[in-house]
């Protein structure tokens, strides 16, 4: 790539956050008044996804089970990945083994060489590669090189620390016909202990249902889960494999199979378990990651925005992004202003005690100026959406609670989605000063 060309992309995509980070700006400082008519804007914006989804939902309530399987079943490779001895892989691999398919197929281990303990057994294939290309961790680099080895037709690749269902490969092959170039299953959680965990079961459940059917069904799925993703080896080559400088390249490659006219296809029969973040610290990298990736992808597609060609995919996208894009101005907003009059408060204080000495009497804590209205909006329009979506998507994947769940219930109902929002702005930020990223 050339200098200029280089100078061009490194300024297209700053502007992108840019604007952003404007657009949050300008909300915050010279929208002076959040009044009545700009809510019912905005909780318009938010609603008209869930009535969508209850009508589709209705008319369009089996588009994601599993069909009647092939009577000529294609040959499918399963993959995953292992380096530096990491040995809880043989939980995976073990399950793999057990996997229904009713001709053989054969298990592809990518690996550096260090796990030894792969090497007598008959059923895995390793595929060792340069110890080069483990640097980082980077999956999409390890996958590009180790699938250039494969041959079969079809790819099932599964994540290191995921589990399937024995029955999940059998139950996503009908799908993977016609236009559909992809197709993704239903991930719940290993570890459920933590509270950490418990809500990352309760989100898991709550997205792997109903919102991924819809999208579905609308043909704007756009996410290839890279834990458990069954796929088209032809076409995974045809669009160049994974972006290896995207930190989030399930998106990326499904981005990259629209645009080829392919679809991606969600069959919620089709599940595996994974392992989630069980620290704070290892959550926010994660989700720092996911969200620096998202914007890299949204960013590189800009052209998709608004275009026929896609489909319902060309004119969802701008919705969605345009939601997140407001999802942030809101919350920054509120914490712009609380952050402001807490300040303001304490500095009051501060200087009634400096000039007449302390008295209790005269202590206030003013938050007028906070608008207490934009956080009474969003966290109505969350609780509705999230109770809505709770009912219907742990029905549609099974999911069971029991009492351990109250508490991490009430804190994804009226915290996590601010959490989520808040590590988006932080990820914009971090894209606009040019903060290193991590996988």
């Amino acid at each position: 790539m050339s200098i200029i060309k280089k100078t061009k992309t490194f300024f297209k995509k700053k502007l992108f956050y840019l604007i952003i980070i404007s657009l949050m700006l300008f909300f915050t400082i010279f929208v002076k008044s959040f009044n009545f008519y700009l809510q019912l804007v905005v909780v318009f914006i938010f609603l008209y996804f869930i009535v969508l989804s209850i009508l589709i939902s209705k008319r369009y309530s089996e588009v994601s089970r599993s069909e009647e399987f092939p009577k000529n079943p294609p040959k499918v490779a399963v993959v995953t990945y292992a380096y530096n001895n990491w040995k809880p892989i043989k939980h995976t691999i073990d399950q793999l083994k057990k996997l229904e398919y009713p001709i053989p197929y054969t298990i592809y281990v990518i690996t550096d060489g260090t796990c030894t303990f792969l090497e007598n057994d008959k059923r895995i294939k390793p595929i060792i590669l340069d110890k080069k290309y483990f640097i980082d961790n980077r999956k999409a680099v390890i996958m590009n090189q180790g699938l250039k080895q494969i041959k079969e037709q079809l790819i099932f690749g599964v994540d290191g620390d995921t589990i399937p269902e024995k029955d999940a490969l059998i139950k996503m092959i009908p799908s993977l016909k016609n236009d559909v170039g992809m197709v993704v299953g239903v991930m719940g959680v290993t570890n459920k202990k933590k509270f950490i965990e418990k809500l990352q079961t309760i989100e898991y459940n709550f997205s792997f249902g109903l919102p991924r059917m819809v999208l579905t069904a609308m043909g704007s799925l756009d996410i290839g889960t890279g834990a458990m993703c069954l796929l088209d080896k032809k076409i995974f080559d045809s669009v160049g494999g994974y972006d290896e400088e995207n930190i989030t390249e399930d998106k990326e490659i499904a981005y990259k199979f629209i645009k080829k006219g392919y679809k991606i296809h969600f069959v919620v029969d089709a599940k595996a378990k994974t392992e989630v973040p069980s620290t704070w610290k290892s959550y926010f990298i994660q989700r720092l990651r996911w969200a620096r990736g998202g914007f890299d992808t949204n960013n590189k597609y800009l052209s998709f925005l608004f275009n026929r060609d896609l489909g319902v995919f060309g004119f969802y996208l701008p919705y969605s992004l345009g939601v997140m894009i407001l999802s942030m101005m809101l919350v920054f907003r509120t914490l712009y202003h609380l952050i402001s009059d807490l300040f303001f408060t304490i500095y009051y204080n501060l200087y009634n005690i400096i000039l007449y000495g302390i008295n209790l009497s005269d202590f206030s804590f003013n938050f007028s100026s906070f608008n207490i209205s934009s956080l009474i909006i969003i966290l109505l329009v969350s609780l509705s959406l999230s109770i809505y979506f709770m009912s219907l998507s742990f029905g549609y994947t099974d999911f069971k609670l029991d009492i351990s769940y109250f508490f991490p219930i009430l804190f994804f109902l009226f915290v996590y989605g601010f959490i989520i929002i808040f590590m988006y702005i932080i990820g914009i930020a971090y894209e606009l000063i040019g903060v290193k990223q991590r996988w």
